[in-house]
């Protein structure tokens, strides 16, 4: 981070003059001061420098303070800027405001005789930035509409209205392209999903699609950094794979859309125990497979990581998994993202409920402080009626991101205990032996614990046969029954 804001600091420093709060910017929001890890770039080479201009969000966190309204001067002399709306005194002063330039696209104008003012937004925040036409500039606004494509240079001022703390007043106008305010989709209303899924391309437009792509980029970067002080290795794990994960899902074959061209005889042949023998009678008749065998597209990076983890020990992933399953519900994704890690030398269940719970608490810290989940939650968070919903599960979610107090963990036969004597009526009766349902595991997070819980200590007739079987060593129930067995040998 320290190289890039240091980087953009630099490049508009002669230009903008804005060098030194960008710095002051990249300072308040690290929480850091510049020491040792900012003094690392400062004498980078010039391919080190880039010229990316200021991004709508890095402008919004500058700091207002004396520095940003009179920032140091430079040697390029700034174009004179038409009066703006403010007090005479920020007039007299625009000589020594910051001049920047602003790339986006217009999200709405409004345009009156002597004055117009217009709402830009990059894509960077949630938050936009309003650019005022005064004065000779108010002409340059005739051919500016909703949605359209533009770059502004002018004066950052501080903002008179109540509505945004700074403002741009706006002296140029490069018009990079236009937009038909008439069939422009993305308008100032509620806009349905169907209606967004007609128009994908640009969904990303609206304010809560927008903040939820940013979400997953905070969340993929919380993971990242996570797994790196933990000194684990990011791994890439194919998409076309020959295994389907211990039928962890139904799978999607892969098959070309023409016949494939016969193995060359350089090709090495694939074994006779191979599953060449047994066409894949899912596959179309006339389509041979492409690699002279099965192929189908991942349900899971399980496998390879315990491979690798044989070598690297640590390793984790972030890929896509694809899943056959014939239910189009909420709960079944065709397509989706998985985050799944494998280590060596693990010494019992409880180190990767450890790992588990912290990396899940490092997420939901980084997302409680960012701005992306409030835009979310308003969108998705209340009904139509205006009727707020999932307070309660908001709520579990804020407890559980909470440091000092741990998640609570429970053997399988509390677990049956407690749903037996619960007197709930659930569909599928509570047994041991039996696999805890979809309901049991709600009623145990929501109603039981109110917040996470971890089941441990499985029958083994429920385990996946790769799991280790129990020690008697960790299970107090087994161990009388080990010492009676064997002072009854003797």
């Amino acid at each position: 981070m320290y190289r890039v804001l240091r980087r953009v600091a630099s490049s508009t420093a002669a230009t903008t003059g804005l060098g030194s709060v960008s710095c002051a910017a990249a300072r308040a929001r690290s929480g850091s001061k510049c020491g040792s890890g900012w003094k690392r770039y400062a004498h980078s080479g010039p391919s080190r420098r880039g010229s990316l201009p200021l991004t709508i969000r890095q402008l919004l966190d500058l700091p207002l303070s004396p520095s940003f309204a009179s920032p140091a001067p430079t040697s390029a002399t700034p174009t004179s800027s038409p009066p703006s709306t403010g007090s005479h005194q920020a007039q007299t002063q625009t000589h020594q405001e910051p001049r920047i330039q602003l790339n986006g696209w217009i999200k709405s104008i409004r345009k009156q005789k002597r004055v117009a003012f217009a709402v830009l937004s990059d894509g960077s925040s949630e938050r936009t930035i309003q650019a005022v036409f005064s004065g000779e500039s108010v002409g340059l606004v005739r051919m500016l509409t909703n949605g359209c494509c533009v770059r502004l240079s002018g004066v950052l001022k501080e903002s008179i209205g109540p509505e945004q703390d700074r403002e741009v007043v706006v002296d140029a106008v490069e018009y990079l392209g236009g937009c038909d305010p008439e069939e422009y989709p993305i308008a100032k209303k509620t806009l349905t999903v169907d209606y967004l899924r007609d128009h994908t391309h640009l969904r990303a437009r609206t304010t809560h699609v927008a903040a939820t792509i940013r979400l997953r980029d905070q969340v993929q970067r919380v993971l990242y950094r996570f797994f790196q002080e933990e000194e684990f290795t990011y791994v890439h794990t194919p998409v076309i794979t020959a295994n389907d994960c211990e039928g962890a899902g139904d799978t999607f074959s892969v098959v070309p859309s023409s016949p494939s061209p016969p193995p060359s005889s350089t090709t090495s042949q694939p074994d006779s125990s191979s599953s060449t023998s047994h066409p894949d009678s899912t596959s179309p008749p006339e389509n041979k497979h492409f690699f002279n065998r099965p192929a189908y597209l991942t349900v899971s990076s399980q496998l390879h990581l315990e491979a690798l983890s044989s070598s690297l020990n640590r390793v984790w992933t972030l890929a896509p998994c694809f899943r056959a399953e014939k239910s189009q519900t909420g709960r079944h994704l065709a397509e989706f993202w998985m985050m799944e890690a494998e280590w060596a030398f693990v010494d019992g269940v409880g180190e990767v409920c450890d790992v588990v719970e912290r990396v899940v608490k490092c997420v939901l810290e980084a997302v409680r402080r960012g701005e992306s989940l409030g835009v979310v939650r308003a969108h998705y968070g209340v009904t139509p009626s205006g009727e707020e919903i999932g307070k309660e599960k908001l709520r579990m979610l804020e407890e559980a991101g909470r440091w000092d107090k741990g998640w609570e963990r429970m053997t399988y036969s509390r677990a049956v205990r407690e749903l037996r004597k619960s007197g709930e009526k659930f569909r599928f009766e509570p047994k041991w032996g039996a696999s805890l349902q979809s309901e049991h595991e709600r009623y145990l997070a929501e109603r039981l614990v109110g917040g996470p819980v971890f089941v441990t200590d499985y029958p083994a007739s429920l385990k996946p046969f790769y799991m280790r079987v129990n020690s008697p060593s960790s299970h107090p129930r087994l161990r009388p029954r080990l010492i009676q067995t064997q002072k009854a040998r003797r």
